[in-house]
């Protein structure tokens, strides 16, 4: 298979955003002992456990979304993946899960930086999902000999 490096882009016209936040780390949690504060996340549905219950059943690291997670005087509170961080606390034989951690001590700062992941993202097309679908021998519409 053939890879190519990450490339910059060439873009007229663009003024790069200074960060006005320092960089994230990364840390090992409990995912039980986050926090998800009422008003800045979704309330959980029957139609948002469904992703939660595929998430357990099919659990895999490779697919595992880290949570995006900020400080709080009452610890870390989820800002976004808060999915991937309910089927963490759910599967019996997860304890620790890795969790992206920003700068966003304020309600605010963190619902503006829900709204950020979950507005200024690009959906994947069904013809972009076609190759990989195929690569993982994932049976669709009568196409390919997978699972």
């Amino acid at each position: 298979m053939n890879r190519c490096r990450m490339a910059a882009q060439a873009l007229a016209e663009i003024h790069p955003g200074q960060p006005t936040t320092p960089k994230p780390g990364v840390t090992w949690i409990k995912p039980t002992d986050l926090l998800v504060k009422a008003g800045c996340q979704r309330d959980l549905s029957e139609a948002s456990l469904r992703p939660i219950r595929r998430i357990v059943e099919r659990w895999d690291w490779r697919r595992f979304k880290r949570p995006i997670v900020a400080w709080t005087e009452d610890g870390l509170a989820v800002i976004d993946s808060q999915h991937s961080a309910i089927a963490a606390a759910t599967h019996p034989g997860i304890d620790l899960i890795p969790v992206v951690v920003v700068d966003a001590a304020a309600q605010v700062e963190r619902a503006q930086a829900f709204v950020g992941h979950n507005r200024d993202r690009i959906a994947v097309t069904a013809i972009q999902m076609h190759v990989p679908t195929l690569a993982a021998g994932i049976r669709v519409a009568g196409v390919g000999e997978g699972v």
